[in-house]
């Protein structure tokens, strides 16, 4: 009976097509780059640095309308945002559907970057306005739907690549299909934003840079999100350049299998969280990563299926560190949105590192950079551990 309330407007209605549309569609096109990328370099001939380059550049785009979209979001409102954000994703991937060299595929997929991130940014904001006494299971329910859209999307593309249906028509046929998508925003009803943002305190940022605590949580979550985006953006391609037996098809269920089991461990890693800590967790868990990929990577071929156990293990680890920001600081609005722009950083630069890095030492050699981001994550910890015992220790001297 509850989630009837949630159907019981035509405003809620329109926010939960909107909400599920977009984050399914954010899940499905950041995790098909593995897969897709791999074709568009054999057609348009660009090696594993090209590929690594554009990757950055998609999340440089994807980066930047969320580091503005919110103030555009306030100023112009939620039907700007998703009705602009919707067309400027139908230029950018019919644009790459039909790019014939490098520099104009790199264009367009930046373009798409920007529009995926801007639809983003305006489905979240439908949520405050429309759900305000249920805002948490509602981002709960949207980050689901989103890691349906990761599971689902290589294993579709596997089997659409499988009858012969090129990259470039999927994405040309995703560009007009949404097409469908904006008149809907145009038309539907929409909720008036009534959550104002606080502009970008530079000061306040400068100042939270002097708290060891607080650089610490920034240097995890920027390994962290670097060692989640150069694994899941790049192991379709590393299994076809080491030429494992039937790689194209078994990097695409090793990833929908990450995706599968990253989804329940965000569902049920509160749970654990609840019992054991956050800092504990997070040890853990990214020691746990580390072990299933490393035993994945230098194993025999016969366990490579443990890239895709190790997503159960990668899951809780960016919101747990986020949950644990919040315990840290008063001022938690303001960490987080600094915390989220290190966590975009990351995956900016990691996708174009581990594409470098496979070109110029090897593809082997290369893929070994998500596993010392994994590393990082755990000495992070050890050193975030220690400093909350006397933070704690000091707040007790002082009570």
């Amino acid at each position: 009976m509850e989630w009837k309330q949630h159907f019981d407007t035509p405003k809620k209605v329109a926010a939960l097509i909107i909400m599920f549309f977009v984050m399914f569609t954010l899940g499905a096109i950041n995790y098909s780059k593995g897969v897709i990328l791999p074709r568009a370099q054999e057609d348009l001939g660009f090696g594993y640095n090209d590929i690594g380059i554009m990757m950055g550049i998609y999340y440089t785009g994807f980066f930047l309308s969320s580091l503005f979209g919110g103030y555009i979001s306030d100023k112009r409102g939620i039907r700007f945002m998703m009705a602009g954000g919707t067309i400027i994703m139908i230029i950018g991937l019919t644009g790459t559907g039909f790019s014939n060299n490098f520099a104009i595929f790199a264009l367009f997929y930046a373009i798409v970057g920007i529009g995926l991130g801007t639809m983003t940014i305006g489905s979240n904001a439908i949520v405050p306005p429309i759900f305000p006494q249920k805002q948490g299971l509602m981002f709960n329910v949207m980050m689901g739907v989103y890691g349906i859209g990761a599971f689902i999307a290589p294993l579709l593309l596997n089997y659409l690549f499988g009858v012969a249906v090129s990259w470039r028509t999927i994405y040309i046929v995703l560009g007009v299909t949404l097409i469908l998508f904006a008149f809907y925003t145009l038309k539907a009803p929409m909720p008036k934003q009534t959550v104002e943002k606080e502009a970008l305190d530079l000061k306040q940022f400068f100042g939270m840079l002097k708290n060891r605590q607080f650089v610490l949580l920034m240097l995890l979550l920027t390994l962290y999100v670097g060692a989640e985006a150069g694994f899941a953006s790049w192991l379709p391609a590393y299994l076809e350049g080491i030429q494992l037996e039937e790689a194209r098809s078994k990097g695409a269920l090793y990833l929908s299998i990450f995706f599968a089991v990253f989804t329940i461990g965000r569902l049920l890693g509160g749970i654990i969280v609840d019992r054991y800590g956050e800092k504990r967790v997070i040890f853990v868990f990214a020691s746990l990563a580390i072990l299933t990929f490393s035993f994945a990577k230098f194993g025999p071929d016969s366990i490579a299926i443990l890239y895709g156990v190790s997503g159960a293990f990668f899951s809780v680890i960016f919101p747990t560190a986020i949950a644990l920001a919040t315990s840290l600081f008063k001022n938690a609005g303001s960490a987080l949105g600094f915390l989220y722009t290190a966590a975009g950083l990351g995956a900016m630069f990691s996708t174009w590192l581990v594409g470098y890095m496979m070109e110029f030492v090897g593809v082997r050699a290369g893929f070994n950079l998500p596993l010392f981001f994994l590393i990082g994550v755990v000495l992070c910890t050890f050193f975030i551990k220690d400093q909350v015992k006397e933070v704690k220790r000091n707040q007790e001297e002082a009570s």
